[in-house]
């Protein structure tokens, strides 16, 4: 749910991977998914649906990139997930 694109859905294709931005910051064990996402969206809530009619909250959006040859691949998100945060930032108390 982005505060610029709303609603859209994709699929997670890379789990807990590291991650560097193209400032060179390293982002420990984020998720990736093919879900396009636009400036504005970063912070915006992750949801995962849980197959049964319900779902959670599972993190929200830190980045997004162009995949593949010259961006062929299209936009590809990276978020956080509430689980992992305290792995970067120690743990939240």
């Amino acid at each position: 749910l982005g505060g610029t694109t709303g609603w859209s859905s994709g699929s997670i294709f890379r789990r807990c991977t590291t991650w560097a931005n193209s400032n060179g910051v390293v982002n420990l064990c984020q998720n990736e998914a093919n879900i396009s996402v636009e400036g504005g969206d970063s912070g915006g809530p992750v949801f995962i649906n849980n197959g049964n009619g319900t779902g959670r909250i599972e993190g929200v959006v830190v980045a997004r990139y162009r995949a593949g040859f010259l961006g062929s691949g299209g936009w590809k998100m990276v978020y956080s997930r509430f689980s992992s945060m305290n792995f970067p930032l120690g743990p939240l108390t």
